[in-house]
């Protein structure tokens, strides 16, 4: 240090040798009243550039013992809007945020800025409103899920809410087995491409199902102008008409045979008969002439 304990903080002379200084209980304040720009008030740097270094060398360490209740940090700022705390990473070095000695938060020199956990965590990440625990975005690390809105997503995104889609104009169609969605800007209707395929509309006109298109429903319903109801037909087998879909009940006899219902033809496979002596007879069989009698 400088002569005498009075000594101007200029008058402190360069260290021969390593030091260390214990001040116990004593604080120590050193304020500055800055008037002219571009300046520091106080400044540790390099007279020239570190060598032989691994990335353990460090021009401004502040750490504190084990358990102790002091922080090593405090930075407070009650400056202006132009007073900002600035770290300026002009090099290759980069800020990184340790857990132990693990990284979980790195910006680095090149603009990019990386999370990660040192352990997984269902609630690894979040970001919450002023005055709530409920977050408006969780990471869970563990399954590799995001929630929007909740703290607990169940897929790779879990929204809990409304999702909003604002117009825009047609993006180049999805890639092969992949799907992409968008809000037209002059159709004003969603449209999806799939699987590498052209824009086609996800809905119809409208944006719901058209109301007069022909539904089939188990009762009637009266936004719709075209279903046909099936609790409108008579109980029975229901029988589709070809071309049109039009559902009806099968007729019996006609339709389908039953039993106990009209003797079933010998063109269809039948006897024409419900006895079995008028069957013997439209066959033209007679027992132990055309066929063996029963013994």
């Amino acid at each position: 240090c400088g002569a005498g304990s009075g000594s101007a903080l200029s008058a402190i002379q360069n260290a021969g040798g390593p030091n260390s200084l214990s001040a116990g209980d004593h604080a120590q304040a050193w304020n500055w009243a800055l008037t002219t720009d571009a300046k520091t008030g106080f400044a540790f740097s390099e007279s020239a550039a570190a060598t032989n270094g691994t990335g353990t060398q460090y021009v401004l360490e502040a750490g504190t013992a084990a358990g102790s209740t002091a922080g090593p940090l405090k930075v407070t700022s009650n400056s202006a809007d132009v007073g900002d705390v600035l770290f300026d990473l002009k090099s290759l070095g980069d800020l990184h945020i340790a857990d132990n000695g693990t990284n979980f938060a790195s910006f680095n020199d090149d603009g990019t800025i990386l999370f990660k956990s040192s352990v997984d965590s269902a609630t690894a990440f979040q970001v919450q409103p002023n005055g709530s625990a409920n977050p408006i975005l969780n990471v869970d690390t563990v399954n590799e899920f995001v929630g929007l809105g909740m703290a607990d997503p169940s897929s790779e995104l879990d929204l809990l809410g409304a999702l909003t889609v604002r117009e825009m104009a047609a993006p180049t169609a999805s890639a092969a087995n992949t799907g992409r969605i968008y809000f037209d800007a002059t159709a004003n209707k969603f449209r999806i491409s799939e699987n590498g395929g052209s824009y086609g509309d996800l809905l119809p006109a409208g944006g719901t199902p058209s109301s007069s298109a022909t539904y089939i429903t188990q009762t009637p319903d009266g936004t719709l102008s075209s279903e046909q109801a099936l609790s409108t037909l008579a109980t029975g087998l229901v029988k589709n008409t070809t071309a049109t879909g039009v559902l009806s009940i099968a007729a019996q006899g006609t339709d389908y045979y039953a039993p106990g219902g009209t003797d079933i033809p010998i063109t269809d496979g039948g006897t024409g008969a419900s006895t079995a002596v008028a069957a013997r007879d439209n066959l033209d069989v007679e027992p132990g002439v055309d066929v063996q009698a029963y013994n």
